[in-house]
């Protein structure tokens, strides 16, 4: 009986060797994965990218994070499974925020539901602001997007939040578009412009000899007179053609909070 017992945990042990041999590799692959993705910027779960459009980018918004000593991040998902982009995007700016010194910006784009969201975590929400920032970043990827144009989108995200993260480190407040608009330039152009454009004509018209103006308005007048030989209406047909207005999409904030900003919508 002691006999049977010893080979029966023998072979017990032996087989859990033999697991433990058979799923080491499988193991240590899944945590090089999980290291890779905790160090890349770009994780195209959803396939959108080529390859060398994804190494592309990988090593633009590396370049870019090391400049500002951030984390800017694409993530592609195949499925949100129900969950909110905010949500989802808002985990990871938290999870690539660690070990940084000014926060991470995390770009969400769920092509299945036509979802994308821009998150930032509290450092970074200071630097892209929720409304006027955001807003700039979207304008500048929504167009590729609706064209399913994403390594163009992408392209333009990382350009724009190169430019917006330097405006900020060189002029200690957020990026705002209209910050270099001047009212008093524009004042001054238009007058420019008018004065050349007055200048331009009369000289014009100074140098045309064979025109001037009438004194009276009857020189205006043809004297004779107006002469109808047929008057005929005819009306053959009328087509009309009808288009839904298409409605515009609102911007999705339900998921900012005191730790997060952002916002996203459909595409």
């Amino acid at each position: 009986m002691k006999r049977e017992q010893r080979n029966f945990f023998s072979a017990v042990l032996l087989s859990l060797i033999l697991l433990l041999a058979l799923a080491a590799p499988a193991l240590s692959e899944a945590a090089e994965k999980s290291r890779a993705q905790a160090d890349a910027c770009v994780m195209d779960d959803a396939g959108l990218l080529s390859d060398a459009d994804e190494s592309s980018l990988e090593k633009t918004l590396a370049d870019i994070g090391t400049a500002h000593k951030a984390r800017i991040v694409v993530y592609t998902v195949k499925d949100l499974k129900g969950e909110k982009a905010g949500t989802v995007a808002n985990r990871f700016a938290d999870k690539f925020a660690v070990g940084t010194e000014n926060g991470a910006l995390v770009l969400l784009v769920a092509p299945k539901e036509r979802d994308w969201y821009l998150a930032t975590d509290k450092k970074m929400k200071s630097r892209i602001t929720d409304d006027i920032g955001t807003d700039y970043l979207s304008g500048k990827v929504l167009p590729s997007f609706k064209k399913d144009d994403y390594a163009a989108g992408f392209k333009a995200y990382a350009a724009a939040a190169d430019e917006m993260l330097t405006y900020y480190e060189k002029e200690g407040k957020p990026f705002d578009p209209k910050a270099g608009f001047s009212f008093i330039a524009l004042g001054i152009a238009v007058v420019l412009a008018g004065g050349v454009f007055y200048l331009v004509r009369s000289s014009l018209i100074a140098s045309m000899s064979n025109v001037t103006s009438a004194t009276e308005a009857d020189a205006y007048l043809s004297h004779e007179g107006l002469h109808l030989t047929e008057n005929r209406d005819s009306f053959l047909y009328m087509n009309v053609t009808r288009h839904e207005k298409p409605k515009k999409q609102g911007k999705d904030t339900s998921s900012r909070d005191e730790s997060h900003g952002g916002g996203g919508g459909k595409y």
